[in-house]
């Protein structure tokens, strides 16, 4: 969907929610990057004045590995990212059951309209610094897409519903799984590799063959790995992502048998209720800052 056919506070959610995100990856980034050189630099010595210029290397990059870890504690990046995307997915889950006609905007009800903008204004009160757009479509609560596909039959709405939302969504979800799939599988194999060269270069220093010990920066690298893995949760991603695409295809399969407006509300809160259950899940995964 276009920025043009969601209200601006998923506009604005989403924006934040995507620059938090790198944020945190790149303070995690520089926090691992420092640490693995760091270790690197205790391999070497080489005396200039009296100061062995690699171990004052390894002091600077130990003391900006930490300044690294205390920036994104104070900015807070990672919790701005979790709160931001909980926001917008909410915002987005409203607009389309208002757009459509779901069990909590169904269409014989008169107050529809202004329960959906009280339960934006509550999402929005939830999260302060968020920079709604001003002067475009995006930036109204009920965006004239919105208020066109309500008027439609429930024919037509169905099929936009289950075309622009539930199969776009679960598209989504299944290349992600895959994606995350992948990605697991690769840092994987390239934690056994590092994990092995280093049982080797350990040894081979223990015979005397090694005068650097270089099993030490490989067990770091391999410790920063995991880090990452951890930070990232691929396994966890891609377990939760087929999941929610098998929840949408029953979802959608309930969409489709749906045969009067009671049924079809019933049917949309359900696909609505499974997207909200990944995100949650996705929430309550991550470590609490």
């Amino acid at each position: 969907m276009t920025e043009m056919t969601l209200p601006g506070l998923f506009v604005a959610a989403d924006r934040i929610s995507a620059r938090e995100q790198k944020t945190t990856l790149r303070f995690r980034k520089f926090e691992l990057t420092f640490l693995v050189t760091a270790v690197a630099f205790t391999q070497f010595t080489w005396i200039s004045n009296g100061l062995n210029l690699p171990g004052l290397a390894s002091f600077l990059l130990l003391l900006s590995a930490a300044a690294a870890k205390f920036l994104s504690l104070r900015a807070t990046p990672e919790h701005d990212w979790y709160i931001a995307r909980t926001v917008a997915e909410s915002a987005k889950s409203h607009a389309w059951q208002y757009a459509v006609g779901g069990a909590d905007y169904p269409m014989d009800d008169t107050d529809a309209r202004t329960r959906y903008r009280s339960a934006l204004a509550d999402l929005q009160s939830s999260f302060h610094g968020l920079d709604v757009p001003t002067g475009t479509a995006s930036s109204l609560v009920v965006t004239p897409w919105m208020d066109e596909t309500r008027k439609l039959t429930m024919a037509d709405r169905r099929g936009i519903y289950r075309l622009g939302r539930v199969a776009d969504q679960q598209c989504w979800y299944s290349r992600k799984s895959h994606w995350n799939r992948k990605r697991a599988k690769q840092w994987s194999n390239t934690l056994i590799v590092a994990e092995l060269l280093a049982a080797l270069l350990s040894l081979m220093r223990a015979l005397g063959w090694l005068a650097i010990n270089w099993a030490s920066l490989l067990s770091a690298g391999a410790a920063a790995v995991i880090a990452w893995q951890q930070t990232k949760r691929y396994s966890e991603l891609s377990e939760s992502y087929a999941l929610a695409s098998h929840d949408l295809a029953i979802a959608d399969d309930n969409l489709n048998q749906a045969s009067n407006e009671p049924e079809w509300a019933a049917a949309v809160l359900d696909s609505e209720n499974a997207l909200s259950r990944e995100n949650k899940m996705w929430v309550e995964r991550r470590p609490r800052p």
